[in-house]
């Protein structure tokens, strides 16, 4: 093989490593400055002004079917409970919440956006074993942006974090306890989100709201 033959294939060689780079970036330019945003980005969000909605089940009023298996009841659910199930549920703030990608190579995207977010407390007793349950829980819909995304792609590993910090507070906004949960977030992710956690009974009067932080790097481009 002649010097030439041996320059057109280090050439073509150089030529396909081009083309897959650019397919995973998602554009021409190099990997960590187009397709990739590795610095640490931060969002945070919280409770609305607006006092919390109340619900109590009145005497001899049957609890709706569908949140049976949410209260760990019984199917179909008891008419009478030695304890009424209880909750109150915030609105939140700002609505929705989307956090913004800042790329390494320039410019910015959405990531995605979290709507319709709720903050509740649910207190209740199991008629069967009398057995009392507490539970708190952040809930929205995240629907993705399409134009980021933080999960692997094939073998190439970039360790993309993506998770949320949720501060539930005491009455007053002391910090009560922290719980954090890591997830991943894909280019056409349209799904319901939650951050629950058990806690004690005799905790539901004290929590009295809660402040959230979204965490993300090494996100990358659809």
């Amino acid at each position: 093989m002649n010097e030439y033959e041996i320059g057109k294939d280090v050439q073509d060689l150089r030529s396909r490593l081009e083309r897959l780079e650019a397919e995973f970036t998602g554009r021409t330019g190099r990997l960590g400055e187009q397709g990739i945003a590795t610095r640490r980005h931060e969002v945070s969000g919280g409770l609305s002004d607006a006092p919390p909605l109340l619900w109590k089940l009145e005497a001899n009023e049957r609890i709706p079917p569908f949140a049976a298996s949410l209260l760990r009841l019984p199917f179909p659910p008891p008419l009478q409970f030695a304890s009424p199930p209880e909750s109150k549920t915030w609105g939140c703030t700002p609505e929705p919440l989307i956090p913004i990608v800042y790329w390494d190579g320039g410019g910015s995207d959405e990531f995605y956006r979290l709507v319709n977010q709720s903050y509740s407390v649910f207190k209740w007793t199991n008629p069967n074993t009398g057995t009392t349950y507490a539970t708190a829980e952040y809930s929205a819909q995240l629907i993705a942006s399409g134009r980021a995304h933080s999960y692997q792609v094939g073998s190439i590993s970039l360790a993309s974090k993506n998770s949320m910090e949720i501060t539930h507070r005491m009455v007053g906004g002391a910090p009560f306890f922290t719980v954090d949960k890591l997830f991943d977030v894909r280019c056409n992710e349209n799904s319901l989100f939650t951050s629950s956690v058990d806690i004690d009974p005799g905790q539901y009067d004290l929590i009295g709201g809660a402040t959230w932080t979204l965490h993300f790097d090494h996100i990358l481009r659809c």
